[in-house]
């Protein structure tokens, strides 16, 4: 290496060396929060549901005493997180207050949910009242029959009225059907709704009152 080449090979290293540290642009740094945020976004701060987990882990020991008891739970509360303070929110009253607001149930407009939920509430009911496993499956076997019968939400009503009644007579069975509240939200739907197939007779047309009456 001749003495000219090594001297601009020093003077390159020096350079390098004393040069200012590189400061990212703001168009980087928004890039690097954006993928962060993008990471980070979907975590709520709640553990992934495991296979291992028990089906009422996430629901508060007062909720589950509830159940236990024979009290009415609206099922909705049992597919949300009641167990942490996550299930309360912090919220500004009219008066400009902080108030901790409950966050509202989970909607349960289609039976697959509903079932869902009467799980967990099954699980921890007969972990107490094990003599009554065979009957409540009965029960939710008889709702979700009552779903495949219905048009609308008439098997929901069923169940809430059921569950109503039952807070205030626990010597009721669950594995009999409520003849009373089955005609009222299950069969009275049934039997409003014409069958496939069936023609409606409109007899105030002019030509049913000629063929039939002759007039």
């Amino acid at each position: 290496m001749t003495p000219e080449i090594r001297n601009e090979v020093i003077q390159t290293v020096y350079a390098l060396i004393n040069s200012p540290a590189t400061v990212a642009s703001p168009e980087s740094v928004n890039e690097r929060q954006q993928w962060n945020t993008g990471i980070t976004q979907s975590f709520n701060g709640l553990p992934v549901n495991s296979v291992n987990d028990n089906l009422g882990l996430n629901v508060s020991q007062q909720t589950q005493d509830n159940i236990i008891n024979g009290e009415y739970v609206d099922l909705g509360i049992l597919l949300t997180n009641s167990s942490t303070e996550q299930s309360n929110s912090l919220t500004l009253d009219t008066n400009g207050q902080l108030v901790i607001q409950t966050k509202p149930s989970k909607k349960i407009t289609d039976i697959n949910t509903w079932i869902d939920a009467f799980l967990i509430y099954t699980s921890i009911y007969v972990g107490v009242h094990v003599e009554d496993t065979l009957n409540i499956l009965k029960y939710m076997y008889s709702v979700k029959l009552g779903a495949s019968r219905s048009i609308g939400l008439g098997w929901k009503n069923y169940d809430q009225q059921f569950r109503l009644k039952k807070a205030r007579n626990p010597a009721m069975s669950w594995a009999t059907v409520d003849q009373e509240l089955w005609l009222l939200y299950i069969h009275s739907v049934l039997s409003n709704t014409p069958s496939p197939g069936v023609c409606m007779v409109n007899t105030n047309r002019k030509c049913y009152e000629f063929n039939n009456k002759g007039t």
